[in-house]
């Protein structure tokens, strides 16, 4: 008889995904000085709220906070490529 590990609920699952896609905006745009690193953590944050929303969308529950994460993320994204000097020319800016 095969055992199988019991699934995460979907609450739980959507939840931690979009704690962790606001936390990493939120230290994305910390970490904006240093734009490498900003931009690991801004875009670790997008698909964490990407996912979120998708696993929310697909399993009907709220994917309000998820969004927020997506968005903080996206904006913290933009300004890393904003501050990188070559990011200027990557965004047409410059």
């Amino acid at each position: 008889m095969a055992t199988t590990e019991p699934k995460m609920p979907a609450t739980r699952l959507v939840r931690g995904l979009s704690i962790s896609a606001v936390t990493l905006g939120f230290l994305g745009l910390a970490f904006c000085w240093l734009p490498p690193l900003g931009i690991v953590l801004s875009a670790a944050g997008v698909l964490a709220g990407l996912v979120g929303c998708i696993v929310a969308t697909r399993r009907r529950h709220s994917f309000q906070w998820s969004l927020g994460g997506l968005l903080l993320s996206v904006i913290a994204l933009g300004l890393n490529f904003y501050l990188l000097p070559e990011g200027r020319h990557l965004l047409g800016m410059g």
